[in-house]
Order: C-alpha cells, then structure tokens, then sequence
C-alpha cells in the first residue's frame, strides 16, 4: 500500500514537473519569435536609418555643389550651404529619432536574449530532474515486489 502511494506521489511529481517543462518550452519558444520579430525591426530600422543618411548625405552633396568660394582673408575653401537648416532638419531629426528606435530595440533584443538564455537554463534542469526521477522509478520498481530468494527456493508472496 505504502508502494503504491510512493509510486503514484513520484508519478505525479513526474506529471507535475513535465507539464512544468511543457509550459516552459512554450515560453522559450514564444521568447524566440519574440526576439526573430524584434531581430527583423531591428533590421528594417537599420535599413531605413541608412537609407535616410544616404538621403542626407546626397542632400549635403547637392546643396555643397551649388556654390563654393574661397574666403577673402584667409584664403581658405568654404562650402557655401543656401537653405540647408530647412532641409536637412527634417531628415536629421529622423535620423535622431531611427536611432533612438534603434538603442531601444537593441535593448528589448538584449532582454529577450537574457530571459531565452535562463528559460533554456530552466527547461535543461527540469529535464534533467525529469530523467533522474524517471530512472529512480525505473531501478526501483524494475523487480516485481512480489517475488524475493531465500536460499534455494523460489518462493512467491
């Protein structure tokens, strides 16, 4: 009798613990599309971050190429930039705020890393217990409680 309660308490730890790990591999699993989403963000901000500092850059170009002199006193070359605070703001205040998506982005893929990295760490030590648990079981009802040795007699309970 007091088998049988021991053997069913280790099953239903055994149950507990696996649908413990079931639970956390759904997690895990979650965690990872989260950080693949959070990956391609990422990706696509970058993209567009640099698409918008080509722009600016090609702005700068065209605007530097209109007009250049050399300075009177000193003779040295200077750019001469017409109107460029109006253009260039907009694109440089996106560039701004690309890169602020972009730092707060790779922050959420960092946390998304860390908590994937212990949910793995959680899930591989529960199923190492799992597996300890289940070869306790096994080494311990892998005889038929029943039957025992004396001497040379086989004797049945």
């Amino acid at each position: 009798m007091k088998t049988a309660r021991y053997r069913k308490k280790c099953f239903d730890q055994i149950d507990g613990i696996t649908a413990s790990n079931r639970k956390l591999t759904a997690e895990v699993e979650s965690l990872r599309h989260q950080l693949e989403a959070a990956d391609q963000e990422k990706a696509k901000q970058e993209a567009q971050n640099q698409n918008l500092v080509i722009q600016l850059n090609n702005k700068e170009q065209e605007k530097t190429s209109k007009s250049s002199f050399y300075h009177s006193k000193c003779l040295t070359y200077v750019w001469c930039i017409v109107g460029s605070d109006n253009c260039n703001a907009g694109l440089e205040a996106e560039v701004v705020r690309l890169r602020e998506e972009k730092n707060r982005i790779a922050v959420e893929c960092g946390r998304l890393t860390e908590e994937n990295k212990k949910l793995a760490h959680d899930q591989s030590q529960l199923q190492d217990s799992t597996t300890k648990m289940k070869e306790e079981l096994k080494s311990k009802y892998s005889r038929s409680p029943c039957l025992f040795c004396c001497s040379r007699y086989l004797v049945m309970a």
